[in-house]
Formats: structure tokens, C-alpha cells, sequence
């Protein structure tokens, strides 16, 4: 019989911590920082990061921080140390994605606008985040106004989503701006995340996790939930991000995320998706058994995923299924986007205007579950001969 497996899940907090908490309240009264966005509002200011460079860390570690006035729809990019006084302050075009209070705001807003009276005690009218996140106006004098973008889906209407641009601080509603495009019809009867149902910044950011077997530990590395995952200076993630894993005590990866994930939409625009939203789900663990023996049985649980994808329709998700593979596309109102399962099977890009992938065409024989969740796409792929295991 072999010996039961033992995943022992901790706390975890870094050690420079309190150093980095420190840091952002200092930032936003640094006397740089206010050389470039003037007299500004600490309560306001966001400040994303301090993010730690390098790959040791010590109380001499350099680091990056973005700071953003969303009342001047500015941003500047700062440099430091953790010991030292002195920071590099330089201008920045960035522009952090709205956060859930902004959305909320943007909502109230909507809800006040005559336009969509009508629509305000509705059941059925969803207001959901769209993509592109945001919808600014460029200014006569090369200024920018901030525009949170929100998305309405109504069901009964001729054209069921339709997208506005809302300006908080004039409280005043943009309907149908560019650079959004309308889908021809949707594939599913899922309904899109209201951004009022967005989840809430609650538990732990960091988690260390611990494999043992018969009481010798095999695995131990560190779960970075999707909110709080690298590159944290720029607010937008990088999926579940694991760091520093050992295996019996020999370090094998020291960072394993997705920093990048553009998505290039039916229209041939591409926009660099986010990938810090997350949503509690309870998988279904499927498992199979070769020659091999039995697989490993993991129970029900509720567990981390990323969020359901901002500005999703109900074409956000959509799957084909040839021979023993599996493809999975999500789409947007912008276009659609393609997994591709390794050597299994490949899948060509859609139609535009439709929410289903072009006809997949089968690999080598194997056995591949893949699952589409949001903006993430898990895949386990095994031959016919062994046994998987996968849960999304």
C-alpha cells in the first residue's frame, strides 16, 4: 500500500513586508513624487506595488512603484531602495484598470442617467466590465479625462449590449463610444458577472504550501493568489503564481506566473488582458485509471480561479470536441480568444462576429482535459497509458 499524501496549507508573510507597507504610505507624501502630480490627495492616490526587483531580497533590495491620480488622470513611475531616502520619480502614460469602489461609483452614476431609467428596476438588465477597461477623452489642451467603460446587457433589446463611458467626477454618461464592437449573437445562456457581484479583497494574499508523504516532505512552495500576483506596479497580474518551490529541499523553479496575456480579437486589435480578478468555484475533479493503477482522488473543494472574464457576454465561453480532445475559446464583445491543447489539437480562429472556434483538428492520440474558467485555460495532457488528474 503506498503511504497517504499530507497537504499541509500555512500563513505566509515576507519578511520585508512591513518595509514595502512603509514605502507606499511614504510615496504619496514623498516630495518627488509631489515635484511631478502636484498637491495631491493621499486618500486618493493609488499606489500599486512597491514591487521588489532582483531575485534576493534583503533590506537593500531596489524597487518599482507606480503612482496614479485619478482625479488628474495621471501617473508617475518611482524607483528606490528599502534603506535609502532618496527615489527616481519619472512620468508615465499608464493607466491602472478601475478598481471595484470606481466601478461601483461608475454604476451609481449609470443608474442616475435618463437614458437608462427604463432600464434601472429590470431583473433581467445586467451592467457588466467590458474590454477595453477604460474609455478616456483626450482634452483640447492634451489633457485626459478618466472614463470608466461599462458594459449593459439587455436581453429583450434589439441589440443586447450596448457600452458607455462614465465620468465619475462629472457624473456624466457617455453612451455608445468607440472602441467597442457588438457581437452578432451569443453561443451560450450565461449571463454576464454584474459588477456589482465582484468579489471583495478578503483572506490571505499568501500561502505556503507543503507536500509530505509519511511525514517527509516532498513539496513546499509559496501561492500567490491571482490579486496580489506579479508585476503588482502595474495592477494587473499574472494568474496563481507560484515562487520558491523545493522539491525534498532542492529549490527546482523560482517563479512560475503568466506576466503577459494579449489577446489579439476578431477585428485585429489586441489588448493585454488582466489576470488578477478572481471567483470562489467548486470544481468537478474528473480522474481515470490506465494499466498504470489508480489515480489520485482529490475531494470537492472550493477553491482559487480567476474571475469571471471582464466584459464577457454570453458568448464568453464556448467549446468544441473532436476525438479524445479538447478546445476551448472565450470571447468578449471584442472578439474571441483560442486555447490551443499542446500537440493534441489545434484550433483556427473564428469567424467574425461568431463565439465559437474553427473546426479543431486532432493530434497524436492521448488524453487531455482542458477547462476554460474566465481568462484562464488549465490543461493536463497524458497518454492513453497513464493516469491524470485534473482539477480547474
Amino acid at each position: 500500500m503506498p503511504e497517504d499524501l499530507e497537504v499541509v496549507v500555512e500563513a505566509y508573510e515576507d519578511e520585508l513586508t512591513e518595509r514595502l507597507v512603509h514605502w507606499r504610505d511614504v510615496l504619496v507624501r514623498h516630495d518627488r513624487v509631489r515635484e511631478h502630480l502636484g498637491d495631491i490627495d493621499p486618500g486618493a492616490v493609488r499606489v500599486l506595488g512597491p514591487a521588489l526587483l532582483g531575485r534576493k531580497h534583503d533590506e537593500n533590495s531596489p524597487f518599482v512603484a507606480t503612482l496614479f491620480d485619478p482625479r488628474e488622470n495621471r501617473s508617475v513611475e518611482v524607483r528606490g531602495r528599502l534603506d535609502g531616502d532618496d527615489v527616481e520619480v519619472t512620468p508615465s502614460a499608464f493607466r491602472p484598470n478601475p478598481t471595484g469602489d470606481e466601478l461601483g461609483a461608475a454604476l451609481e452614476v449609470l443608474r442616475d442617467d435618463r437614458e437608462f431609467a427604463e432600464l434601472r428596476d429590470r431583473d433581467d438588465v445586467v451592467v457588466y466590465q467590458p474590454m477595453p477597461p477604460l474609455a478616456d477623452v483626450e482634452r483640447d489642451d492634451g489633457t485626459t479625462v478618466r472614463r470608466i467603460a461599462l458594459a449593459v446587457f439587455d436581453p429583450r433589446a434589439e441589440r443586447p449590449h450596448r457600452y458607455v463611458a462614465v465620468d465619475i467626477s462629472d457624473r456624466l454618461v457617455d453612451w455608445d463610444p468607440g472602441p467597442f464592437h457588438t457581437l452578432d449573437g451569443d453561443c451560450e445562456d450565461r449571463l454576464p458577472v454584474g459588477v456589482e457581484s465582484l468579489p471583495h479583497d478578503e483572506g490571505r494574499d499568501w500561502v505556503r504550501v507543503r507536500v509530505l508523504r509519511g511525514g517527509e516532505e516532498l513539496w513546499n512552495l509559496v501561492v500567490v493568489r491571482p490579486r496580489a500576483s506579479a508585476p503588482t506596479q502595474l495592477g494587473k497580474g499574472s494568474g496563481v503564481e507560484l515562487k520558491y518551490v523545493t522539491y525534498r529541499g532542492r529549490l527546482v523553479l523560482w517563479q512560475a506566473h503568466v506576466p503577459i496575456l494579449n489577446v489579439v480579437y476578431d477585428d485585429g486589435v489586441s489588448y493585454r488582458d488582466w489576470q488578477n480578478q478572481e471567483t470562489l468555484s467548486s470544481p468537478t475533479v474528473s480522474t481515470r485509471s490506465g494499466p498504470a493503477g489508480g489515480c489520485v482522488r482529490l475531494p470537492r473543494q472550493r477553491s482559487w480561479s480567476p474571475g469571471p472574464t471582464p466584459g464577457t457576454s454570453k458568448a464568453s465561453r464556448c467549446t468544441t470536441r473532436t476525438a479524445s480532445c479538447e478546445s476551448s475559446a472565450r470571447s468578449r464583445p471584442a472578439g474571441t480568444a483560442t486555447s490551443r491543447t499542446g500537440d493534441c489539437a489545434t484550433t483556427a480562429p473564428s469567424r467574425r462576429g461568431s463565439g465559437s472556434p474553427g473546426p479543431a483538428i486532432p493530434g497524436p492520440a492521448c488524453d487531455t482535459s482542458t477547462t476554460c474558467t474566465g481568462a484562464w485555460i488549465s490543461t493536463s495532457r497524458a497518454p492513453a497509458t497513464t493516469s491524470s488528474s485534473n482539477a480547474a
